[in-house]
């Protein structure tokens, strides 16, 4: 099945399933997470389009250790709360700076 990178996650999405990864040299290592079955998502896609190139200008070129630390906990938590569905810590899991 085809694989879509989204916001830093690979999906199947006929299955709906997201897959975090991460670039193993040479290839892209991904590991399923099985999600609870009532769960319900919901997307938010914007009407207008953006080249990356142009994305990128706004996004810091770089971040804080302090942010970067505390933005990979939260990845972290927010893989733990789908895969053992503890979703109350999804209110912690998806805070970013």
């Amino acid at each position: 099945m085809p694989r879509v990178l989204l916001r830093g996650w690979l999906t199947r999405p006929m299955a709906g399933v997201p897959c975090p990864r991460s670039m193993a040299s040479p290839r892209w290592l991904t590991r399923r997470v099985t999600l609870p079955a009532d769960l319900q998502c919901v997307l938010f896609i914007p009407d207008n389009v953006c080249e990356t190139r142009d994305a990128r200008r706004v996004v810091p070129q770089s971040i804080s250790r302090e942010d970067a630390v505390f933005n990979a906990g939260r990845t972290a938590l927010l893989v733990h709360a789908l895969a053992t569905n503890n979703l109350d810590d999804l209110v912690h899991a998806t805070q970013d700076r």
